[in-house]
């Protein structure tokens, strides 16, 4: 099952890299297997880097999501060449500066961005009552959209080098149309993130939020569809060679 979710995916989205996100069930061994798939890693801890380490995944291929990052578990990342370390505030880039510059190694960053609009009314779904909503008003996740100005004050270029974005909108979601708008959203943030940097983007990360119907009152998504319409949104980034990549774990193991 596992598989055929992850291929399923592969194929509705051509142009994106699959990368498991190791929370949704850190087993080394399904880590692993996931690895042989040819699926990158997104971790949130520095267990979750020794996990990706043991199972094989190269540091290419692995990205470091999440808040709360030690300045021990960056140290590790920055070492181990991770992809990218997912920003996720203006106070987490200057202390991942800081530590690149005692490492002697510049860091990669992703800029983890909320956006400002986001679900209006996200509505009941299988995670409860509500959506957990990252993105559109304020969020303990990611640096909100109108503070981004301030990077001109912080950004370092010798010690930081911005990759790309990330952007997360919920989890959860069985309604394709707000992905997609989410994608939409998450393509006029690389824009805005090109404009400030005055460098072009060359990664985006786009956290999926694809929900699995836990009701029979529910209807799983369309995954090829979406995938399809995705793609659309996102060919003006990765027809100038942008990596994109799609984070998944609840929908890859549920």
């Amino acid at each position: 099952m596992i598989q055929a979710r992850c291929g399923a995916v592969a194929e509705a989205c051509p142009s994106f890299d699959v990368f498991y996100s190791i929370k949704a069930n850190p087993s080394l061994g399904l880590s692993g297997f996931f690895r042989r798939m040819g699926a990158g890693a997104e971790i949130a801890s520095g267990g979750e880097l020794h996990i990706a380490k043991e199972a094989g995944f190269d540091p290419a291929d692995v990205v470091f999501a999440g808040p709360g990052k030690t300045d021990r578990e960056i140290e590790d990342a920055i070492v181990a060449g991770v992809f990218a370390i997912n920003a996720e505030s203006v106070r987490e880039i200057e202390r991942i500066t800081n530590v690149s510059k005692l490492l002697g190694i510049p860091a990669r960053v992703a800029l983890r961005v909320n956006t400002a609009s986001g679900l209006a009314s996200p509505g009941v779904g299988s995670a409860g009552p509500l959506h957990e909503q990252m993105a559109g008003g304020p969020s303990r996740f990611g640096i909100d959209e109108e503070k981004l100005g301030r990077l001109a004050d912080v950004w370092n270029p010798r010690a930081l080098d911005i990759v790309g974005v990330h952007v997360y909108t919920a989890s959860q979601i069985l309604n394709p149309d707000e992905i997609v708008e989410n994608a939409r959203r998450t393509v006029a943030v690389a824009r805005l993130v090109e404009e400030i940097t005055e460098r072009p983007i060359r990664s985006i990360d786009f956290g999926g939020g694809i929900g699995v119907p836990h009701y029979e009152s529910e209807t799983p998504l369309d995954v090829a569809a979406l995938g399809a319409r995705g793609e659309e949104v996102f060919e003006p980034v990765s027809s100038k060679g942008a990596r994109l990549i799609i984070e998944l774990g609840r929908y890859l193991v549920s």
